[in-house]
């Protein structure tokens, strides 16, 4: 075959598909058959409600951005959240099931997720994909982080905006109260430039540079802001003028307008780069609307604070789209849950749907080869017993009806959701049957999950946010160059993936400190452990137990001389009066050591009679290997 006949030949293939798919908007298409594997960005909405778009019926918020995805897509609408509100809806969504299954029955704000089993972000990164999150987290124990449970790059937290007196001043009272009490805003921050701008056009910002970055590659990117989480009374003008809504609910207007905005950037990035049609977007809420702030659960009732009992609470708007894949313009009316979005991923991706999960994966629902509801029951249990009361909850859902109740030893209420959306007549006494036979499903259901867990407490020096502007990962510093340690100086070595620095001084020959660094953001220092070298320990000792640490474990077992023992865990703490910042230098060079200056200090505590360790704090020289 010649070059031309070629030519020719590949111009009429992609003419011809393009003829196809265009004559059948609605099949899967298979002309990219041979592209990398699918993209996934995930949408997580805080507190939007089932009637606040305008592609589920909302009059007063013009959504143009997020209807577009619907209208690429399958509205569904009948998706629920089983484990409200804020924090126990994101650890079933990232785990894939109920939070049950792990001892969550209520808030539990503190509580680990499971890690014996993988995350969504663990799943996709251990498969080749690149992972990132950008906004607030509010999963798992302080310790869990999301560069700790799978994210290979996290947005770091943009400095907020500090209002100057003469600012306060000629606020409105609610929001002055609100910035004098919290010290700052809550949706105004500053950017890299040192311009104030509304968090949620921040965060667009930066899923747009994501998926630039990533363009070559699979990825999945987490998106989970602030917005629209009250109060939202800072929200600008420019915002709220683009509505028609009125009282309070306006300020809420502004600020789902603003992450309508975020969405048009991140369908222009897409198409931009040519992965629209490659890239599942699946946009969705943590829980439901806010009434204190004017959210709609239209045509249901309830929400957030008030009627957390009612339908409105747990049934949020869900929208998946990916063009080629999934029909256009679809809807379904199946029951379906948050913990199904992980299962439909990782069918998407061409994996095994992991053992653990309670989801399904949704794509035969949402393409229509099959149909019928996804669960044939849903259900709830919120009854942790040091949970607000509001927040209780037990109920199951089965076609169109919805059994519930408060307190266990409450009477079950029925409602037919299809004739009654705003659960106004109690239809129990009229279908006896139908109550006996939820329960009963109920009841089964319950006998399958884990015991209440406890909160744990959580030592000194627990992970935190990342300030400043950029991204946090993991890999930022990989190697690093044995320095001999004198008074002023202390060596260290990174540890594998497990990001940990080991500082020892043969001054006292007594300590060897772990530091575990924050994201990656070289803050300085977050915790440590202590051990106490043998009398007998060589400095060729100590360096070859360094450098014989495996990536699987912090700190194997070693044989004598190298310490007498470990020290209680938590004992001390490290605390630095500045980031490690480099010196002499303007700034780290890629594949060369870097020296940087370090201050440190430790202080000990409940160390015991026989241990004395004392407080000191010093200056040391480390040397880093960067990227």
């Amino acid at each position: 075959m010649t070059t031309i006949t070629r030519i020719l030949f590949c111009v009429f293939f992609v003419l011809t598909a393009q003829a196809l798919a265009e004559e059948n908007p609605d099949q899967p298409s298979q002309a990219n058959t041979n592209q990398q594997p699918p993209n996934v960005i995930l949408i997580y909405i805080d507190d939007l409600g089932f009637g606040d778009l305008g592609c589920f019926g909302c009059q007063d918020i013009p959504t143009p951005n997020i209807d577009r995805l619907a209208a690429e897509g399958v509205q569904c609408t009948a998706s629920y959240i089983t484990n409200p509100p804020c924090c126990p809806s994101r650890c079933s969504m990232i785990m894939g099931q109920y939070g049950q299954r792990f001892g969550k029955y209520g808030m539990s704000r503190g509580l680990p997720i499971p890690e014996d089993r993988p995350t969504l972000p663990k799943f996709l990164a251990n498969n080749g994909y690149t992972t990132g999150q950008i906004g607030k987290w509010d999963i798992g124990t302080k310790q869990q982080g999301p560069l700790q449970v799978g994210f290979n790059q996290v947005a770091k937290t943009p400095p907020k905006k500090k209002y100057t007196k003469q600012e306060i001043a000629k606020l409105p009272k609610a929001v002055k109260q609100r910035v004098t009490k919290k010290s700052g805003s809550k949706y105004f921050c500053i950017n890299e430039a040192g311009e104030t701008v509304w968090l949620t056009d921040y965060d667009g910002d930066s899923m747009v540079d994501y998926v630039g970055r990533h363009k070559e590659e699979p990825f999945f990117l987490y998106w989970s802001p602030e917005a629209v989480h009250s109060p939202s009374i800072e929200a600008p003008e420019r915002l709220m003028a683009r509505t028609t809504a009125t009282g309070k609910r306006r300020k809420l207007a502004g600020a789902i307008v603003s992450v309508d905005d975020q969405v048009g950037k991140l369908i222009k990035a897409l198409e931009k780069h040519g992965l629209r049609e490659n890239t599942l977007v699946i946009f969705t809420s943590d829980n439901g609307a806010n009434g204190g702030e004017g959210g709609s659960s239209a045509p249901y009732t309830g929400g957030k604070g008030i009627g957390t009992q009612k339908e409105g609470w747990v049934r949020v708007p869900t929208i998946f789209s990916m063009p080629g894949t999934i029909p256009r313009g679809k809807t379904y009316e199946g029951l379906i849950a948050n913990f199904d979005f992980y299962s439909t991923i990782a069918a998407l991706t061409g994996q095994p749907i992991p053992r653990h999960c309670d989801g399904v994966d949704l794509l035969p629902f949402l393409t229509g080869e099959n149909t019928g509801d996804a669960h044939e029951y849903l259900y709830w249990l919120n009854n942790e017993p040091g949970d607000a009361v509001r927040r209780h909850l037990i109920a199951a859902r089965w076609k169109d009806w919805r059994l519930y109740k408060k307190y266990e030893k409450d009477p079950w209420q029925l409602f037919d959701l299809k004739l009654d959306p705003k659960e106004e007549r109690n239809v129990a006494a009229d279908h006896p049957e139908v109550v006996t036979q939820m329960a009963a499903k109920h009841s089964t259901w319950a006998t399958t999950l884990a015991p209440l867990a406890q909160i744990p407490e959580i030592e000194e020096g627990a992970l935190k946010s990342t300030p400043g502007h950029g991204w946090a990962s993991l890999n930022d510093v990989v190697a690093t160059e044995q320095v001999k340690p004198t008074k002023n100086e202390v060596a260290y070595s990174m540890l594998g993936f497990r990001n940990t620095l080991v500082f020892y001084t043969f001054e006292e020959q007594k300590v060897v400190l772990k530091i575990l660094i924050d994201n990656q953001d070289q803050s300085f220092p977050l915790s440590c452990d202590l051990y106490q070298f043998a009398p007998t320990t060589t400095e060729q000792n100590l360096k070859n137990w360094i450098n014989n640490q495996h990536s699987d474990a912090i700190f194997p077992e070693v044989p004598q001389p190298i310490f007498t023992k470990k020290l209680p865990k938590g004992f001390c703490k490290v605390t630095a009066s500045e980031e490690i910042r480099a010196h002499d230098n303007p700034g780290p060079v890629p594949g060369k050591f870097t020296e940087f200056k370090v201050q440190y200090s430790v202080k000990a505590r409940n160390v015991g009679k026989n241990i004395k360790i004392p407080t000191f704090t010093d200056s040391a020289k480390v040397f880093v290997q960067t990227k």
